[in-house]
């Protein structure tokens, strides 16, 4: 992800800064007001400084873990009052740091931070918890389940109702040592109490139930492998209709926190949404939904890794269930001559040698692969190279769900 960086002469006399120079910046920040110092400043200082400290987010996580104070326990109390203060400040610094920054970044501010300060930021419809669970690193977020502990993981929801707890369920990626902290954190009779906030749908333990099978006997893959994933949604055909049956919540929607990721690029995800479950009331109707064979093969390709995951995550809900990842033209290309994807997304501006439109006719030109652009600009340069490849589909960013399944509907 790209950000506006602050002038190389600032970040080459921070990298010269001792950690007790740093410091200074973040108490003298907080005794002026955290609104009042260069954004750009903080954020750097605050990756500078635990850079020098560790050398990777599993060494921060564990000393502190520990109770290894290697910044000093008075300086930790200074850095969690001066992110309460951000928190109460409308948490710009807080979202900086969730959204340009690194591992290491992202690992010290659930350490650091008091995580119900946190939880307290409303930002675009959700919580700064929310989206912190969004975008927090696979092999931080045990350290984030323990730190939330139940209290903030259950009763802390979104605009749609959600608990946090619901949106690590969702992940394509969850892992063993993710259900192994649920369980540190959670009893059985604790998760059978987490539900939406209205009260509908499955509960935590009946999802957790379902999911930690699948994830315990499935050996975690790479990347940029195809993966069946565990997705929570399956399609049973019925006679006339189509039965959708749908975890983690049986509701109207599924709301993944709104991230404005700074790419260069006009890029704003849009919520997540789950069709209506009737109820006993109400008559089971057919579902106008795209049919999906379970065995259909998706390439997303985007550099944006917030964008591939918040896609991925749209398409299982639709009834995909086996991806691969590319985050560059090149990658895409590579990929696609192994795994010969049976649909790709294909975002246009991407860095590299080959942006998507290249890389689109090159995985056509040797496959029967079918090509969704999706692009942040409908200019008609644009649109007049990308008719070219001939594509399947053409999606303007930001794009609603509706548009989604339109688009998948369509395909020949």
């Amino acid at each position: 992800m790209l950000h506006t960086p602050i002038p190389n002469t600032k970040i080459t006399q921070l990298e010269k800064f001792t950690p007790e120079q740093l410091l200074s910046i973040f108490e003298s920040s907080l005794k002026t007001g955290s609104m009042k110092v260069d954004q750009g400043l903080l954020y750097e200082a605050w990756a500078t400084l635990f850079s020098k400290l560790y050398l990777t987010p599993d060494e921060l996580i564990d000393s502190m873990e520990s109770g290894q104070h290697m910044l000093g326990e008075d300086n930790e109390r200074m850095l969690c009052e001066f992110i309460k203060a951000d928190c109460a400040s409308r948490g710009i610094f807080v979202l900086n740091v969730i959204k340009k920054g690194g591992m290491m970044d992202r690992a010290a501010l659930i350490m650091i931070a008091d995580l119900a300060d946190i939880a307290g930021i409303e930002y675009e419809n959700s919580t700064g918890l929310h989206i912190l669970v969004t975008a927090c690193d696979k092999r931080v977020r045990p350290a984030l389940i323990k730190k939330a502990g139940k209290k903030l993981l259950s009763s802390v929801y979104d605009h749609k109702d959600l608990p946090a707890l619901f949106l690590f369920f969702g992940m394509s990626d969850l892992s063993i040592p993710d259900l192994d902290a649920i369980e540190k954190v959670f009893s059985k009779n604790d998760l059978r109490q987490v539900m939406s906030k209205r009260r509908q749908g499955k509960n935590a333990l009946e999802i957790f139930t379902e999911l930690s099978p699948k994830v315990r006997q499935n050996a975690p893959r790479e990347r940029n492998e195809f993966s069946l994933n565990t997705a929570v949604k399956t399609t049973k055909l019925g006679a006339g209709s189509i039965v959708q049956e749908v975890s983690p919540v049986s509701q109207d929607s599924f709301s993944v926190p709104s991230v404005n990721v700074i790419t260069g690029k006009r890029v704003e995800p849009a919520n997540v949404s789950i069709p209506h479950t009737p109820t006993k009331k109400t008559p089971l109707k057919p579902v106008a939904h795209v049919i999906i064979p379970k065995t259909m093969k998706v390439m997303i390709v985007d550099d944006d890794e917030i964008i591939r995951n918040l896609l991925q995550l749209r398409l299982k809900l639709l009834g995909y269930e086996i991806f691969s990842m590319a985050e560059s033209g090149e990658e895409a290309v590579s990929l696609s001559e192994k795994t010969k994807p049976d649909l790709v997304f294909m975002d246009i501006m991407m860095p590299g040698k080959l942006d998507g439109i290249q890389a689109a006719r090159l995985i056509k030109a040797n496959s029967n692969s079918r090509i969704i652009f999706l692009s942040g600009y409908s200019d008609n340069d644009i649109l007049d190279r990308a008719k070219e490849v001939q594509p399947d589909g053409f999606i303007v960013k930001p794009f609603t769900d509706t548009v989604l399944r339109v688009t998948l509907n369509f395909l020949k």
